[in-house]
């Protein structure tokens, strides 16, 4: 399949004319995700990781225990009220 294909079928979301503008691109993402709610993101990665491959019933139940989890947080009342304001959140990572 050739790259412009895997585009248009949404199997990927940005084509780059070579590795380093890839490279460029994904330190900047990595960026802005080590500036969002580290608790929320982390919780996201492990429920998707453990439950890859398993039972959907599994992956649901991960998905409900991870926002159980971050909702109660000081970050989640932050993003929230920050939202509210129309201003960027100050997230702590608790």
């Amino acid at each position: 399949m050739k790259p412009a294909e895997a585009k248009e079928l949404g199997l990927v979301d940005r084509l780059y004319p070579d590795a380093a503008a890839c490279h460029a691109a994904a330190i900047d993402y990595a960026a802005k995700l080590g500036e969002g709610p580290s608790v929320a993101i982390g919780h996201a990665k492990l429920a998707a990781t453990l439950g890859y491959g398993g039972p959907i019933d599994v992956g649901l139940a991960l998905e409900r225990e991870a926002i159980g989890r971050v909702f109660v947080t000081d970050d989640a009342d932050e993003g929230i009220k920050a939202f509210g304001e129309k201003r960027k959140a100050n997230f702590k990572g608790h």
